[in-house]
């Protein structure tokens, strides 16, 4: 097997064995061999095993080529050393392997070093590929869960609406009480994304603009979401969930229907933690004043 005779054998036979090929640069800008050739080169680079003195991986592998041209700032510096990071190629049998470039400065020579990366290099590649497709399918998850919450919501309010417009245009005096109803199904409808302070939507009402019965289901819609798991997220703890929502007192709930909330605090953990509560039950006492 041909060697180079600048460096004695014993001395890179480890290149061979971690399937690395080190190669000096000459004065003319070919390459020769240092030391032992690996055998695992004979499919990806042939020429390394005919010509071990006169080679051209530039020409060779059109990524070394420009590989080369950006280190050339580095062979000028003493002792220093990049990577070209990995690329792919195929050989004549079809079959990919995974290379990588290392040049690197030493006593003045240029040193060019290029590795198979082999099995390790496939399996990490492919852990980082499942990775990859688990963040984008979690994503397309949650956008899927926004865009049916969306699509849900504006079913119901369409749906309140049409009701409301059908209740109203009848005029036979018997539908009084179930136009409040659905006057009040119309307010929460539209009414439980507006904010205490006007930033909410869609009209961006503020304070006593926004219906009352509105109000009151935005509380109990956030506090919900927050104690219950969703596809996206978690549930937290009712403490955590009452935590989060004294800080929006007065920005997006109404400040005094916030403290009746707090007030009425055992109850509501009762339901979060049993669905099966009639939702009126047990609500007694005097609500906080003032």
């Amino acid at each position: 097997m041909p060697t180079s005779t600048s460096c004695r054998p014993s001395e890179l036979d480890y290149c061979r064995v971690l399937n690395i090929l080190p190669m000096e640069q000459k004065a003319n800008g070919a390459f020769r061999v240092l030391g032992p050739l690996p055998l695992c080169f004979q499919s990806v680079y042939p020429e390394v095993f005919e010509r071990p003195e006169d080679l051209r991986p530039d020409l060779k592998f059109p990524f070394v080529e420009n590989f080369l041209i950006e280190v050339r700032d580095v062979w000028s510096r003493h002792d220093a050393r990049t990577k070209s990071g990995p690329w792919v190629e195929t050989d004549e049998q079809g079959k990919e392997y995974a290379l990588e470039a290392i040049a690197a400065s030493w006593k003045g020579n240029k040193i060019l070093m290029i590795e198979i990366l082999g099995d390790a290099y496939e399996e990490r590649w492919r852990f980082l590929q499942m990775g990859r497709e688990n963040v984008l399918m979690r994503k397309y998850l949650e956008a899927e869960v926004r865009r049916r919450t969306s699509d849900i919501r504006a079913r119901e309010e369409e749906i309140a609406l049409r009701l409301v417009w059908a209740a109203e245009s009848r005029d036979d005096g018997e539908t009084g009480s179930k136009t409040a109803l659905l006057q009040m199904a119309k307010d929460i409808a539209l009414g439980h994304h507006e904010k205490w302070d006007g930033s909410g939507y869609p009209s961006g009402l503020a304070g006593e603009e926004i219906p009352l019965t509105a109000r009151i289901v935005a509380i109990a819609d956030v506090f919900d979401a927050l104690v219950q798991d969703r596809v996206y997220k978690p549930a937290i703890s009712v403490e955590e969930a009452f935590a989060i929502m004294r800080k929006s007192g007065g920005s997006h709930f109404d400040p005094d229907l916030l403290d009746r909330f707090v007030y009425l605090r055992e109850r509501f953990a009762e339901i979060a933690g049993e669905r099966s509560a009639p939702l009126f039950d047990g609500f007694r006492g005097n609500p906080v004043t003032g």
